[in-house]
C-alpha cells in the first residue's frame, strides 16, 4: 500500500494513565511500523501541562476541549449556564452514593461533539479509546455513518455500562441497567435506565468491531447488551517497552537508595491513588499485618503519587518512593523480589507485566484480567480474589523458599517478550484494521 493509504482517527479523552499509555503506544507504534498508515490522534486535555505532547509528535495529535467551543461571549455565557444545569442534575442522582467507587460518567454532555468538530473529513477507521467524559455519544455516533468502521478497545467496562467503570457484582448491564447500585438512593430520574438506553441506541447500527485488553473484558462486552450488534469481539494485549522495562544490574544500588538493607525480602506495590477501594488497598494492608507477624526481613517498596496513611507498628518497613520516572519504575520493579497486585477488580493490569520484563514475578488476586499475565507457577502466583488471609500465607511461604522464587524470576522476562510485544500487538491492530476496511 502507498504511505498514507489508510486514514485513521484515534480518539483517548487524556493524554496521562493507563488507558492513554496503551492507546499511544499502540498509535505510535502502528503510525511508525507501517507508512501506509496516516494517523491523527484526538484528545482532549493534556493533564501534564504540555509536558507529555513534548515528547511526542505534535503534528499528530490535535486537542479539541470544550472550551475551544466558547468562541464569543454570548456562547461562553450559554455554555456555562447549560454546564451547570447538566451537572446539577447528575450530582442529584450521585448524591448520597458509596464513595469508594469510582467516578459513574454518563454519555451525555452539555455540548455537543458532531464529527466535523474534529475533523473536516471523516477517516477510514475510526479508533476508540477511553472517551469517558468527553464524547457525547447521540451527536458523535449520529454524525457517523453506518458504513465506517469503529475499532473501540476497552479498557475498563464503562463502554458495555450506563455509566460506571468497574460494575463490581452487578450485571444488569447484561440485560438493562437500571437503579444502579453505585448511584445514591435519591436517584429518581433512574439515570442508569436513561443512560443505557442512549448508549444502546447510538451503537446499535454501526460497524462497530470490540478489542479488549484482557479475555475476561472481551467475554463481559460480549454479554452486555450495549454492544451486543458490535460485528466482532477479540483480545489484543498491551504491549510495553522493553528498553525501559528490563533486567537491571543494579538491584542493591536501588536498594541503598531507598535504605533497604541488602538481603532483605522486598514486596513492590503501588497505586496512582491508594484511597481507591477497588484497588485492594485494605486486603493488602491486612495482609502485611500477617506476614510482619510470621515472617522476618520483610520491606515494602511503595510507589505512586496518592498519601499512605498506616500505622507502621503493626507492618513491615515501609519505603514510600513517590511518583517515578518509568525509568525509575523499572529500577524499583527490578530491586524487590515479588510484585503484588492486590486489585479487587481490574480489567488488565500493566504494572503486572511491567515488574515482570524486569524479571519480578507478581502475586495477586484471580480477577479479571490478571490471569492474562500471572500465570500459577510460571510468570506469580494468584491467590482467591479478596482473601488477604491466603495473600498472606502464598507470600510468607515465598519468603522461606527463596529458590521458588529465584525459578519464576527467571521465566518471567522471557514470558512477557513473547506474549507482550509491540510486534504481537500491532501486527493484530493492522490485521483488523485491514480486514474492517475490506469488509
Amino acid at each position: 500500500m502507498k504511505r498514507g493509504n489508510i486514514k485513521l482517527h484515534t480518539f483517548n479523552t487524556y493524554l496521562q494513565g493507563g488507558a492513554a499509555y496503551g492507546a499511544i503506544n499502540t498509535f505510535e507504534n502502528l503510525i511508525s511500523t507501517y507508512p501506509e498508515i496516516d494517523g491523527t490522534f484526538f484528545y482532549m486535555q493534556d493533564l501534564s501541562n504540555g509536558q507529555k505532547l513534548q515528547k511526542l509528535a505534535k503534528e499528530k495529535y490535535a486537542q479539541r476541549h470544550p472550551l475551544s467551543l466558547n468562541t464569543s461571549i454570548a456562547k461562553r455565557l450559554l455554555h456555562s449556564i447549560k454546564a451547570r444545569k447538566h451537572y446539577k442534575n447528575i450530582q442529584k442522582s450521585l448524591k448520597h452514593r458509596p464513595k469508594y467507587y469510582e467516578q459513574f460518567s454518563t454519555p451525555h454532555q452539555y455540548y455537543s461533539t458532531p464529527y466535523n468538530w474534529f475533523a473536516k473529513q471523516l477517516p477510514d477507521i475510526i479508533h476508540l479509546n477511553w472517551i469517558a467524559e468527553w464524547i457525547d455519544y447521540e451527536s458523535f455516533f449520529n454524525s457517523i455513518p453506518n458504513h465506517i468502521p469503529i475499532i473501540w478497545t476497552l479498557h475498563d467496562q464503562n463502554p458495555m455500562t450506563a455509566g460506571c467503570h468497574y460494575s463490581w457484582e452487578c450485571q444488569k448491564y447484561l440485560k438493562q441497567c437500571n437503579q444502579c447500585p453505585q448511584l445514591g438512593p435519591k436517584d429518581k430520574p433512574d439515570l442508569a435506565r436513561i443512560s443505557h438506553k442512549i448508549k444502546a441506541n447510538a451503537l446499535k447500527e454501526k460497524k462497530l468491531h470490540i478489542v479488549g485488553d484482557s479475555e475476561w473484558i472481551t467475554r463481559e462486552a460480549e454479554k452486555s447488551t450495549i454492544l451486543m450488534h458490535a460485528k466482532s469481539f477479540q483480545t489484543i494485549h498491551y504491549s510495553i517497552d522493553f528498553n525501559i522495562f528490563k533486567p537491571t544490574i543494579a538491584k542493591q544500588q536501588t536498594r541503598k537508595k531507598h535504605n533497604i538493607p541488602e538481603n532483605a525480602f522486598v514486596l513492590c506495590f503501588g497505586a496512582a491513588d491508594f484511597t481507591n477501594r477497588r484497588k485492594g488497598f485494605n486486603e493488602l494492608i491486612q495482609a502485611l499485618e500477617q506476614i510482619n507477624k510470621d515472617a522476618t526481613n520483610v520491606h515494602c517498596l511503595v510507589f505512586g503519587a496518592g498519601s499512605l496513611v498506616l500505622n507502621q507498628t503493626n507492618l513491615p518497613p515501609i519505603h514510600l518512593t513517590g511518583h517515578l520516572t518509568p525509568k525509575e519504575l523499572a529500577e524499583v520493579y527490578g530491586a524487590s523480589d515479588i510484585f503484588v497486585i492486590p486489585s479487587l477488580h481490574e480489567a488488565f493490569g500493566l504494572t503486572a507485566i511491567e515488574a515482570m520484563a524486569c524479571g519480578t514475578p507478581v502475586i495477586g488476586f484471580n480477577t479479571g484480567g490478571i490471569p492474562d499475565s500471572v500465570k500459577e507457577g510460571e510468570t506469580g502466583w494468584l491467590v482467591e480474589a479478596g482473601n488477604s488471609q491466603n495473600l498472606a500465607a502464598k507470600t510468607i511461604w515465598l519468603t522461606r523458599n527463596s529458590n521458588e522464587v529465584k525459578k519464576t524470576s527467571i521465566n518471567c522476562s522471557a514470558y512477557v517478550s513473547t506474549h507482550f510485544s509491540s510486534n504481537n500487538e500491532i501486527e493484530k491492530y493492522n490485521t483488523l484494521y485491514n480486514a474492517v476496511i475490506n469488509s
